[in-house]
């Protein structure tokens, strides 16, 4: 009984059992122990800002309304920051839509300053589809600056870096089930070098022959 007592316990100190973590299979690409770090999440390019992307050229934006069959407003000219008491040019999508196909947004302004996309308005159906915009937020590494206030940057491209503000207001209606969440996406760093001084007319719809230019493209 001694003998096969020791035998089989130079056996186990010869051929150890393999223990928990050496059956763990290692994360794809990432050695055993690593953490996540702020650059695995999802970058903010990333987040649906209603088909459109801050700093987009705004002379694509009849093209993918053709090709999306959505309808566009304007081009007008409307105050975009009351503070700074910038004016931009701005399209509306008609029908109650957006130009991307997120079902949960029930309306969508895009704001224009020097042809770039610097801003957009969006308008949630349901508190469902609000709570879900702002776990991407947060998701693509964005930080809560204030109650229903949110700041991130561009995270790739030519404006990466750019700093990103996200505003929430609430439109109240009769009904508490038609109450909108309004959030205001602002990133005015895509055109800080810009000649254009904030304020100017917008390039697009300046004058009668840009707009009728403009509006033809729908």
């Amino acid at each position: 009984m001694q003998l096969k007592l020791a035998l089989f316990l130079c056996t186990a100190l010869l051929f150890p059992w393999p223990t928990s973590a050496q059956n763990a299979p290692a994360a794809k690409n990432k050695p055993i122990g690593e953490q996540d770090t702020a650059q695995d999440k999802k970058p903010a390019a990333d987040v649906d800002f209603g088909g459109v992307t801050l700093g987009q050229s705004a002379h694509e934006l009849p093209t993918i309304a053709k090709k999306k069959k959505r309808k566009l407003i304007g081009p007008s000219k409307t105050m975009f920051d009351m503070e700074k008491q910038i004016l931009a040019g701005c399209y509306t999508v008609a029908e109650g839509k957006a130009l991307g196909n997120n079902p949960n947004i029930g309306s969508q302004t895009i704001y224009i300053l020097n042809q770039k996309v610097v801003g957009v308005d969006l308008g949630f159906r349901r508190q469902a589809g609000y709570d879900t915009f702002v776990s991407d937020l947060l998701a693509a590494g964005y930080t809560q600056e204030g109650q229903d206030s949110y700041v991130g940057k561009i995270a790739e491209g030519v404006y990466a870096g750019k700093t990103v503000t996200v505003k929430t207001t609430f439109l109240d209606a009769k009904r508490a089930r038609n109450r909108q969440h309004v959030v205001q996406v602002r990133c005015l760093g895509v055109i800080e070098n810009d000649v254009a001084a904030p304020g100017e007319a917008p390039a697009v719809g300046q004058g009668e022959a840009a707009e009728r230019a403009a509006k033809g493209a729908l």
